[in-house]
């Protein structure tokens, strides 16, 4: 080789030598430790939208977390303390994606059960008293023996000719309903979009508590006619801006409502849209009503069953 030409060599292996050197100093200069913090944060988030159930935002908040972590990876230089870190937030994330997907299919599973036999049930009450018959009053020959004044009055707590009593000692008088009394939560109107499949479910959350409150991880359940349940859905808006999507439900626009994401002051009440959708068109031939259930912090359920159902 010519020595004219080694000088150029010798040039050229620095030049790359020094363009190795600084794109390691690139990565270094990118620091890794607060963003490793974050991913972690994300991770802690899905695990309490999994502990409430709310399998859905937590796949998604997961998923976020692989892809945080990788990206981390992709920056870190060899003997970075957080390469491991990192690495081992990415394994966790993925496990438990695949652990969420299995509970969520196990969930749909056990909710779809019941209305495989939703007309067994059926068939099987049809000669018992119906539940609503229990809040009819008693008629004034069922009160007591007519022909002894001190049975009727004593037993029932009703004379004849009242329609009934809310409690020991008040009486309704006749053709008045006992008003109905405040509930934490209470369904209002189910409505069944047989052509999208499409479930809309209206409800209030009102605080009854002296205190503030958040309302905590809600479900929604699409019944049949005796009570049994249909689907499961966990995707809610707030009434006040929500529009719906016909081609896409679950996309629809609005101020979504998770986990503690609504705080509500003394009295306060939010009026909230459930979306659900389902692909068994049998269920819509079996719908009957809706409920909701409201799991709070404190550990109490206030629940709301809706019987009824409007198609369009």
């Amino acid at each position: 080789m010519s020595s004219r030409r080694l000088p150029k060599l010798s040039t050229l292996a620095i030049l790359a030598l020094g363009l190795v050197l600084c794109t390691g100093c690139d990565k270094k200069a990118r620091p890794t430790g607060p963003r490793l913090e974050a991913a972690r944060k994300i991770y802690s988030q899905a695990r309490g939208f999994e502990e409430v159930k709310s399998f859905g935002k937590a796949v998604k908040y997961y998923r976020t977390t692989v892809a945080r972590a990788g990206l981390i990876l992709k920056d870190a230089v060899p003997g970075n303390p957080d390469l491991e870190g990192a690495r081992k937030l990415r394994e966790d994330a993925a496990k438990a994606i695949a652990r969420v997907n299995e509970r969520m299919r196990l969930s749909e599973a056990a909710a779809a059960a019941p209305a495989e036999k939703a007309p067994d049930n059926r068939f099987l009450t049809r000669n018992l008293t119906p539940p609503v018959l229990a809040y009819v009053p008693p008629e004034p020959e069922k009160s007591g023996d007519p022909g002894d004044p001190g049975k009727g009055p004593a037993d029932s707590g009703t004379k004849p000719g009242e329609s009934g009593t809310t409690e020991p000692g008040k009486k309704i008088e006749p053709g008045k309903k006992e008003p109905e009394k405040p509930r934490t939560v209470k369904v209002s109107r189910v409505v069944l979009k047989e052509n999208s499949k499409t479930v809309l479910i209206y409800w209030t959350f009102t605080n009854l508590s002296g205190q503030v409150v958040r309302i905590g991880a809600p479900m929604g359940y699409l019944n049949n006619s005796t009570g049994g349940k249909l689907a499961t859905f966990r995707q809610h808006f707030l009434a006040k801006d929500f529009q719906y999507n016909a081609a896409d439900p679950i996309g629809s626009k609005g101020t979504a409502v998770t986990p503690d994401s609504v705080q509500l002051g003394k009295g306060d009440a939010r009026a909230i849209i459930t979306v659900g959708t389902f692909t068994n068109q049998s269920t819509a031939k079996q719908a009957g009503g809706a409920r909701i259930v409201v799991r709070m912090s404190d550990g109490s359920e206030p629940e709301h069953t809706f019987n009824g159902i409007e198609r369009e």
